[in-house]
């Protein structure tokens, strides 16, 4: 199930507490989408494309809405999105965790910083952007451009490398699931201390 993009927005505003400005919220979503299309074969994480504006790769309805709604560019205000229902979690843990992971590491960064990774000239926006017209950038390019950004290829980007190995870091840690089968406590404790920083759950068993 993809999200809508509204919903998204507004759980990435409410998870940077309502610290961030639209250009940065657009850049949020925009590498959440880089990165679940890059980890899960293609799959989107928005039920809408990007489109390639001046200023980068933007969900046309996430703009529209806000800026009708009061959003000026400055930081958004929590009534921008009061009439928007929560994205809902049980049905979407996987594409949440990636909302939550990129605002808890992007949110904090300086707007410029994010346009010049988005920007750069082998990526998808530079690909399909034009002066003259709003064109759809496809998931394809953008997935490209994920397979770029680990080789490597985006100047200044090491940042950015860094956060979507993490990212990818953390959805393994998330989807394992270990068995104690051990004959004793003792070894089944030992086998928690040893990997509990890369599994999140463990199963015990009838031993």
């Amino acid at each position: 199930m993809v999200l809508d993009p509204l919903a998204a927005a507004k759980f990435v505003c409410e998870t940077s507490g309502w610290n961030i400005t639209s250009l940065s919220l657009q850049k949020i979503l925009y590498f959440s989408h880089l990165a679940f299309l890059g980890e899960n074969k293609g799959e989107p994480l928005f039920d809408e494309n990007f489109e390639a504006w001046d200023f980068g790769p933007i969900l046309r309805n996430v703009y529209i809405y806000t800026k009708n709604s009061g959003g000026n560019g400055n930081i958004i205000e929590e009534s921008v999105f009061c009439n928007i229902e929560n994205v809902e979690e049980n049905n979407n843990n996987k594409k949440i965790r990636t909302l939550a992971y990129f605002t808890k590491h992007l949110a904090g960064l300086h707007p410029s910083t994010l346009v010049g990774w988005s920007h750069w000239d082998g990526g998808a926006w530079k690909k399909n952007y034009s002066k003259f017209y709003k064109s759809t950038i496809p998931d394809e390019d953008i997935r490209n451009e994920y397979s770029k950004v680990l080789c490597g290829q985006v100047q200044g980007g090491e940042k950015l490398k860094k956060t979507l190995l993490d990212s990818r870091k953390e959805n393994c840690k998330s989807e394992l699931i270990l068995a104690l089968d051990f004959s004793s406590i003792e070894k089944s404790q030992t086998a928690v201390d040893a990997l509990k920083d890369k599994v999140n759950f463990f199963k015990v068993g009838m031993e």
